[in-house]
């Protein structure tokens, strides 16, 4: 659902407009409301509970489609596509989560 909400603010450029306001709208719209729920997770008792009861197992599933992910890009590096420090390679070391 955040990514969504996310996704129709950056196509509604909603990012774009009033660059120079301070904070920009990225900030505000963007950071700030994941890391108060970052916050939120781990500082009340339901947010704690919460993560307790995620089985891990899950979890480590959730995060083998990194692999692929990090081949495809080093594949794209090699043919020139993007650049090295997308890569594990280029010091991205998401591929060891």
């Amino acid at each position: 659902m955040w990514l969504t909400i996310q996704a129709v603010l950056s196509y509604k450029n909603i990012y774009k407009t009033g660059l120079n306001s301070f904070p920009p709208k990225i900030i505000l719209i963007g950071i700030l409301p994941a890391i108060l729920a970052i916050i939120l997770m781990f500082a009340t008792t339901k947010g704690k509970e919460l993560l307790d009861s995620l089985p891990i197992k899950n979890l480590t599933y959730m995060n083998i489609v990194r692999i692929p992910f990090e081949l495809v890009l080093y594949g794209l590096f090699l043919n020139k596509a993007i650049p090295e420090l997308m890569t594990f390679e280029g010091r991205n070391f998401d591929i060891i989560a």
